[in-house]
């Protein structure tokens, strides 16, 4: 799907470690879903231009000003397989 990254690429793409990823996820400010990958599931993370630029701004920032993103306010689907 459009905007959908593995938890790799975005964690490149962002600069973070994948774990940051995984936390943003369990705390909602971040959605993803689960796809099948060959005999496995492979996590998607949707990430448009817009929440990549404020991810990477929230990375620049030193540390003690860091800010996660805000937790989504709309419900998000259950993690699901397609």
């Amino acid at each position: 799907q459009p905007d959908e990254w593995t938890t790799r690429e975005l964690a490149e793409q962002i600069g973070v470690p994948e774990p940051t990823l995984y936390t943003w996820i369990q705390k909602g400010r971040l959605r993803s879903r689960f796809v099948r990958a060959g005999s496995g599931r492979a996590k998607l993370v949707y990430a448009d231009a817009e929440t990549i630029a404020a991810l990477k701004a929230i990375r620049a920032r030193p540390a003690p000003w860091r800010r996660l993103p805000p937790p989504f306010t709309e419900p998000i689907n259950p993690t699901t397989e397609s």
